[in-house]
């Protein structure tokens, strides 16, 4: 199981969620339409809100933690 700490306490994915996970991945890969079929302002929307999503998820990213002990 990958370990995720920025989960709290839930520190890793169980198997439903990652089922779960690869399914939308697998759905959004498969089912919706590509960028070269979208109109403009979808993909200039869509492009736009992967943008914010990057951003957010850099800019809320946990802090390194430095080992405990590298200071005795």
């Amino acid at each position: 199981m990958p370990v995720l700490p920025w989960l709290g306490d839930a520190r890793s994915i169980s198997l439903p969620q990652s089922v779960m996970m690869l399914a939308l991945g697998w759905f959004i890969a498969l089912c919706l339409p590509s960028l070269d079929h979208m109109s403009e302002r979808r993909r200039s929307l869509a492009l736009i809100s992967s943008l914010a999503f990057t951003a957010q998820a850099l800019f809320f990213a946990p802090s390194a933690i430095p080992f405990l002990y590298f200071q005795f």
